[in-house]
């Protein structure tokens, strides 16, 4: 009679001795990355699609309130095509009450756009990485394809930059008293179709800009942080500096190739009715009035000085902000497991 032994389940129960087979270990499940979810600290995914929109909206925020006086320059040489000096000047005559006049507008729509550029940005770049990994495509043009997506997206907020500009142009300093004059005029005149004139050159400028921007956005931290920073230690410098030279530098390289977009893009929206023109036609315009393809970079220096500043500070507070929201996320116990 064979001898008897008992089992790990029922420790108290005889039964015949026999090889006991342990149950096999049941694989670890891989969390599934969903819509609007990116990996947290300890591997698990969390649907964090809102702090990437709430980053990008801080960031936008501490920018505008940064560059808003340097922005209205950049914006009077795009339509009048007059030097720096002059156009200081005219601003200076026409008071700090006129300088910032209309700043509420950029506020909300820059906020809003760069949330939706970060935002988008994230949930595009998760559906994209499937792709990716089966098709052997660089992360590179994965990230430019999610960017440039995020881009086109932002479209929606041409209303925002239709109402600025008409705020901006001294033709209507005395014929909208707010915001909400010219956004009622708009509709008035030609509904949802003027506020949105001007479409064809902010599609491609957002577009492009911001494809390059999320393409070359962490390479090039990670190359400035190789070079410039290696005999630092301290890890707010290995942050700020990398983060602040890679937003500088894209922001001000994309923005002055895109440019001529951005230029055709401002004649359009301070044009108050009338036939919708091409950006063909926009930018040929332009070059008759001011007598060579140079008058489409009329303020772009100033603009180069803008971006410099601004991207590197949007950059810098999306990632702080990144850092923050890692603080507050629970770490993985490993002693529990």
């Amino acid at each position: 009679m064979p001898p008897f032994t008992t089992t790990p389940e029922h420790p108290n129960t005889s039964q015949p001795n026999m090889a006991y087979a342990a149950p096999a270990p049941q694989e670890a499940q891989v969390p599934v990355r969903k819509w609007g979810s990116r990996p947290t600290r300890d591997g698990t995914i969390a649907w964090l699609s809102t702090a990437e929109y709430a980053k990008g909206a801080l960031a936008a925020i501490v920018q505008v309130s940064f560059t808003y006086p340097i922005h209205k320059v950049t914006f009077r040489q795009q339509i009048h095509g007059q030097c720096v000096r002059s156009t200081v000047q005219t601003l200076r005559d026409e008071t700090v009450v006129h300088l910032f006049r209309g700043m509420s507008m950029p506020v909300a729509q820059r906020a809003i756009a760069v949330s939706i550029m970060f935002g988008v940005f994230h949930d595009a770049q998760t559906h994209l990485l499937p792709v990716e990994r089966a098709m052997g495509t660089p992360r590179i043009l994965t990230n430019w394809a999610a960017g440039a997506i995020s881009g086109c997206t932002e479209v929606i907020m041409t209303p925002f930059e239709r109402v600025q500009a008409l705020m901006q142009s001294p033709h209507y300093h005395d014929h909208f008293k707010s915001s909400r004059d010219a956004l009622k005029e708009c509709l008035r005149i030609g509904g949802l179709r003027e506020l949105f004139r001007g479409l064809q050159p902010v599609v491609m400028r957002n577009g492009l800009s911001s494809g390059t921007y999320f393409a070359l956005r962490e390479p090039v931290a990670h190359e400035v942080e190789r070079l410039v920073l290696k005999e630092s230690n301290s890890a707010f410098v290995h942050t700020v500096v990398p983060s602040f030279a890679s937003g500088a530098f894209l922001g001000a390289g994309v923005s002055t190739v895109v440019y001529p977009l951005s230029v055709a893009k401002s004649r359009a929206h301070v044009s108050l009715g009338g036939p919708h023109q091409s950006l063909c036609s926009l930018l040929s315009e332009v070059v008759k009035e001011r007598g060579s393809i140079g008058g489409l970079y009329s303020g772009c220096g100033v603009n180069v000085f803008r971006t410099l500043i601004g991207w590197g500070i949007v950059n810098v507070v999306y990632d702080l902000a990144g850092d923050l929201e890692l603080l507050f996320q629970p770490r993985h116990n490993k002693a529990a497991d």
